[in-house]
């Protein structure tokens, strides 16, 4: 069995079903971690050259923890972050059956042309910054290009914001004035 059917068993055998969507979704970070080693490198095929918030081998960050809880909600992060590591599936493995499963896409502002590239090739493509680079980013071209994207704003997920009340409110228990729309748009379960 490859890593992408073990993502899928893994998925089935914790009891999470989905909905097939044909909406796109990009998940905005600003840059690439800093440590070389929590860098997801994506291949060629893919939009972005590296994923954000999405480490190699399911390294347990703040950011990733955050993005899963996101999709799967608080209890099943914890518990597929480590089955996924266990299981030796990789965050590239993940990014990618993301992609090619739910339409859900990682990328940070600071890789600005494949950023300009993906949003021309889905002009309906919903976006989640992530810190204000990105929201930034995302200001700054939408005056310049006429697109219907929708774009939903949210604290950067990092360690040096965790302990900020906010971040928890946005990225743990999802309650904030933008929790109801990000998670009807961009929670898988």
């Amino acid at each position: 069995m490859n890593n992408i059917e073990q993502i899928g068993r893994i998925l089935k055998d914790n009891n999470l079903s989905f909905d097939k969507t044909d909406e796109v979704r990009l998940i905005l970070g600003q840059s690439p971690y800093p440590d070389t080693s929590k860098r997801t490198i994506m291949n060629s095929n893919y939009p972005f050259s590296v994923a954000a918030f999405v480490t190699p081998s399911f390294e347990e960050t703040i950011q990733l923890f955050c993005v899963m809880n996101l999709f799967f909600g608080l209890d099943n992060a914890k518990i597929l972050i480590k089955e996924f590591k266990n299981s030796n599936v990789s965050g590239q493995d993940f990014v990618c059956y993301l992609g090619s499963n739910f339409n859900i896409f990682f990328g940070n502002v600071s890789e600005k042309n494949n950023v300009s590239n993906f949003l021309t090739s889905h002009p309906n493509a919903n976006i989640l910054c992530c810190g204000r680079a990105s929201q930034k980013y995302i200001k700054y071209i939408k005056n310049f290009k006429i697109f219907n994207k929708r774009v939903f704003n949210i604290v950067y997920p990092g360690s040096f914001t965790f302990s900020k009340s906010s971040t928890v409110k946005q990225w743990l228990v999802f309650s904030h004035a933008n929790s109801e729309p990000i998670l009807k748009t961009f929670r898988l379960v």
